[in-house]
C-alpha cells in the first residue's frame, strides 16, 4: 500500500521498497511489511502466513490514479 510520507521518513516495524519522487519534498514510499500475519481460516481459528506481497497491486494502483 503507498504510504505518503515526508522525505527519508521511516515508519514503525516496516521495510522500505521503492520510493518515488514527486517533488523535493516529498516522495512515495512504496513498504510491505515484514513478517508473519495473522488470518482466519475458515474453522475460525487462528493461523499465521507470510503477508503476500502486494507490491504490484499497489504501483498499479498508483500509476492510475497519476
Amino acid at each position: 500500500m503507498p504510504i505518503f510520507l515526508k522525505k527519508d521518513h521511516y515508519y514503525g516495524d516496516i521495510k522500505k521498497i521503492t520510493k518515488i519522487i514527486f517533488s523535493n519534498q516529498y516522495c512515495i514510499y512504496l513498504y510491505l511489511q515484514e513478517g508473519l500475519i495473522k488470518r482466519k481460516n475458515n474453522e475460525d481459528n487462528l493461523e499465521y502466513s507470510e503477508r503476500p506481497n502486494k507490491l504490484q497491486m499497489s504501483l498499479k494502483g498508483l500509476l492510475e490514479t497519476v
